[in-house]
């Protein structure tokens, strides 16, 4: 069977075939300009015809092979080559799935004009309130979830979409002067900071780095702060997003609660401590410890 005549049953097989809807953010980015949908919807088009370039190649393979396999004679009838061609299109959907599922995500996962808005990283970063940072494999931020609108009053002004993670962070310190980080208790200046990354050593730089760009920030401008890395279990993720903290500041939160609960239910205890400062927390921490021993 030629070449031509196979392409055309294939398209045919794959227009009757639903795709899932796989394009995630990329979806709902591309609503908001149809200049996005057009490339995405290209996009789509051209991972389908290369597939059924490719199938229609290996099809012709398939098809002679088989007339080897199964005679000559057997083949060449009307009933051998209708035999063969329903399998050669069966195959061919199952490949048009399998492709649909496996590249056309990858396809998607960058914006047309080339931003990568997968996510690599999740940074939190405390001070009084919580951001919870999420960005790509070049450290480069694809979103920024506020636990409550003193944190989202850190990001007026601030343009942070697609920008570089330390840039954007040492804006927010900056913006923290004479507020969250006050000469008054320079001991109590102290960011929480956790990453939870896709690979553990990226991870442990992306850490270092923060570490050094929010210091190098506080040296221009003249702020004493700590900044404390701390790590949480995952499954604190669900109950802090309904406490409205991030997971590492529940973390603190918890550890506190161990040290001394003061008569007050987890719920209780954790509803009162959650809009106090990182520093207030440890400084609990610390007089409680002390207390004990």
């Amino acid at each position: 069977m030629k070449n031509k005549e196979i392409k055309s049953l294939l398209r045919a097989e794959a227009d009757s075939v639903r795709l899932p809807d796989i394009s995630g953010n990329i979806r709902e980015k591309a609503a908001k300009s149809e200049v996005l949908k057009s490339e995405v919807l290209k996009s789509e088009t051209v991972a389908i015809e290369t597939a059924i370039e490719i199938v229609a190649t290996e099809t012709v393979a398939m098809a002679t092979v088989a007339e080897k396999t199964v005679g000559v004679q057997a083949a060449r009838g009307a009933a051998g080559r209708k035999r063969i061609l329903s399998l050669a299109v069966a195959v061919a959907a199952v490949f048009v799935l399998v492709f649909a599922a496996v590249f056309i995500p990858q396809i998607l996962q960058s914006d047309p004009d080339g931003f990568d808005s997968q996510e690599y990283a999740a940074v939190t970063v405390d001070i009084n309130s919580g951001l919870e940072i999420s960005v790509n494999a070049e450290e480069r931020i694809i979103g920024i979830r506020t636990v409550d609108a003193s944190a989202a009053a850190l990001l007026d002004g601030i343009s942070y979409d697609e920008e570089l993670l330390y840039d954007v962070l040492a804006e927010i310190i900056a913006k923290c002067k004479n507020g969250s980080l006050s000469e008054e208790n320079p001991e109590q200046n102290i960011i929480l900071v956790s990453v939870s990354c896709v690979n553990i050593d990226d991870g442990n730089r992306i850490k270092e780095n923060i570490d050094g760009a929010i210091h190098k920030c506080c040296e221009q401008n003249g702020m004493a702060v700590k900044v404390n890395l701390i790590d949480y279990p995952q499954e604190l993720a669900s109950a802090a997003a309904y406490c409205n903290v991030t997971p590492a500041k529940l973390q603190l939160i918890l550890t506190a609660y161990s040290v001394d609960a003061g008569g007050k239910s987890e719920a209780d205890f954790i509803g009162e401590f959650r809009h106090l400062a990182v520093g207030e927390i440890y400084a609990y921490i610390a007089a409680n410890t002390r207390n004990v021993k």
